[in-house]
């Protein structure tokens, strides 16, 4: 069964009308009927009942519509990610995902110095979703990905290179009840704040190490969208705990010293072992 089958029984079950469905599948509304028939003889059941001019979607069309519909999405996106990979150059273009714009800066003054030694490579930024980054890494939608170390990054699937050690920023909000402390701990922090927002990869770290109760899971949010944390934060008059931080603060968020030492995380550049790319090969080999 052919993916243009599905495609004109989507178009004919949306408009309940073959000759609408052909209108827009630009094709005689024969070849719609036709392959309407041919998929119904495929799966050995009556997608539609015929009356006059419109049609009805039996019980078994209706559900062979709703789950169409899912594959053609699927479909499409696995074309585009096929596209996506098959248009980038082969030696000396990389994809960089990032996870917000807050993180790109930095790693544009890396990107300067990577293309002094290397000015022949070719460097696109696209933002990803922390939570299926890995994932995404592996279904080779980017060369690299900028992000913090977790345990699942030591695997056989994947390799890093260390950029930078980064301690956790702190932020609170002029009119959060723990603004006026003059001294708090991170485990301290931790229990007394009622609500505490924090970006995927710390809530990541703090888990690994047993830092966060329970108990205080409910008090947290995480963010995958790290440019979101901020401004949510303001609004709500919460407190943030965060690698990266923008050039210009929220008003109302002012930065906060912790009595003990923060973890620090590990900014990487987390690429597939079997990458073949000689860009990032050559990259990874000038950091030091």
């Amino acid at each position: 069964m052919g993916i243009e089958k599905l495609d004109y029984f989507v178009c004919a079950a949306k408009y309940r009308n073959f000759t609408k469905a052909a209108r827009e599948c630009g094709v005689a509304q024969s070849a719609i009927s036709q392959q309407i028939a041919s998929l119904e003889n495929d799966l050995n059941c009556v997608l539609f009942r015929r009356n006059g001019r419109s049609v009805e979607l039996t019980p078994q069309g209706e559900i062979l519509f709703e789950d169409a519909r899912r594959i053609q999405v699927l479909y499409q996106q696995a074309v585009q990610k096929a596209q996506a990979i098959a248009c980038r150059k082969e030696d000396y273009s990389l994809v960089i995902g990032i996870p917000g714009l807050g993180s790109s800066a930095k790693l544009c003054e890396r990107i300067a110095q990577w293309k002094q030694a290397f000015p022949q490579i070719e460097v696109k930024l696209q933002r990803y979703s922390p939570e299926y980054s890995r994932r995404e890494l592996g279904q080779q939608l980017y060369d690299a990905l900028l992000c913090y170390w977790t345990p699942q990054d030591d695997n056989k699937e994947f390799a890093y290179k260390e950029l930078e050690r980064k301690p956790i920023q702190v932020l609170i909000s002029e009119k959060n009840l723990l603004a006026g402390e003059e001294s708090l701990s991170l485990e301290q922090l931790l229990e007394q704040a009622d609500k505490i927002y924090m970006s995927y990869d710390v809530w990541t770290q703090l888990c690994s190490l047993d830092l966060i109760s329970k108990e205080k899971k409910e008090n947290i949010q995480w963010f995958h969208d790290s440019d979101l944390l901020l401004p949510m934060a303001s609004i709500n008059q919460a407190v943030v705990l965060t690698a990266d931080l923008p050039n210009q603060l929220p008003d109302d968020l002012k930065e906060y010293t912790l009595s003990d030492a923060p973890p620090e995380l590990k900014e990487i550049l987390l690429f597939r072992r079997q990458n073949s790319s000689k860009a990032l090969t050559e990259i990874c080999a000038a950091i030091e």
